[in-house]
């Protein structure tokens, strides 16, 4: 893992309320793109549609994993 990804898992509440320069490694990164995978988006809900577009109830909607290969 990178520092920069480090220093994201140390940074307190109070810290992440004041603007921060993030550098070009947080956008190229394979190592942080991961940490932010696995530390962020697999702990979150993402909406993927609306209920009126489901077709049945409790039905889902098709995704793309971040583990497909497109």
């Amino acid at each position: 893992m990178t520092d920069l990804a480090k220093d994201v898992d140390s940074a307190a509440p109070e810290e992440l309320s004041k603007p921060m320069t993030i550098g070009v490694e947080a956008y190229i990164s394979e190592d942080y793109a991961r940490a932010e995978r696995d530390k962020l988006w697999r702990k979150v809900w993402q909406q993927v549609g609306r209920v009126e577009e489901l077709p049945r109830w409790a039905a889902t909607l098709p995704t793309i994993s971040s583990t497909t290969q497109l």
